[in-house]
């Protein structure tokens, strides 16, 4: 319990991001038409922000269960590395631990285990605790969001379209400040606007980054060869 217990209030500086975000999720959920219950179990299915507003965005312009999976599967795969990453300070545990473990793998929790398995070691106890909390405040804050969505005027719910690229736009803010970085969300913005323009799909959201990261190490390469 020791562990679970230091696992949980490691996990409570990042709490408000988790119950804010699954707020505006809930709300974004119902203003889509998505509904209550499937709002929330969109949530406790998956457990991953971005994934979760790429999916709904894609349910809401009826792309196919396809191209849902495809850019779910794409979005994720920084959790590849994230979870190889927790993987060398785990040994022996078995199919299920490291299922429930791999499961719910986020950003945030990833950054805070890495530090403390940095100074004192890994426990499998500590994870369980540091994911479980976060993931309930997820819920808690998709739920909260998605009852307030059913009682917000329609004028407003057209406003809240708006909310969660605001935030996005802000994190980017805070986290790309090289020039390197902003050149790279903007090329990103310039493809993925001109592939939907081309053939309005959802396949934009799947190709832009993609194209737009191997064009800056193209050009980082040919930087370095002048």
């Amino acid at each position: 319990m020791r562990s679970i217990n230091k696992g949980i209030i490691d996990s409570l500086p990042t709490l408000p991001a988790y119950l804010f975000i699954g707020l505006i999720f809930g709300i974004y959920g119902m203003e889509q038409g998505l509904g209550l219950m499937s709002t929330i179990f969109m949530s406790i299915s998956m457990f991953h922000g971005a994934a979760q507003f790429v999916a709904l965005n894609l349910i809401a312009i009826n792309s196919g269960i396809a191209a849902i999976l495809i850019a779910i599967l794409f979005i994720n795969t920084r959790y590849l590395m994230c979870s190889a990453g927790l993987a060398l300070h785990l040994r022996n545990l078995g199919l299920g631990k490291t299922l429930l473990i791999s499961s719910m793998v986020t950003t945030p929790t990833f950054a805070v285990a890495m530090k403390t398995f940095g100074k004192e070691g890994g426990n499998w106890l500590y994870l369980l605790g540091l994911h479980l909390i976060t993931y309930l405040t997820w819920v808690i804050g998709t739920t909260i969001g998605g009852v307030i969505g059913m009682e917000i005027p329609l004028f407003l719910q057209e406003g809240m379209k708006f909310t969660f690229y605001a935030l996005l736009i802000g994190i980017l803010s805070i986290g790309y400040r090289s020039v390197e970085n902003l050149l790279n969300i903007v090329l990103c913005g310039i493809i993925s606007i001109s592939i939907y323009y081309l053939t309005p799909t959802a396949i934009n959201i799947i190709i832009a980054p993609s194209a737009a990261a191997t064009v800056m190490i193209l050009v980082e390469q040919w930087k370095r060869e002048l």
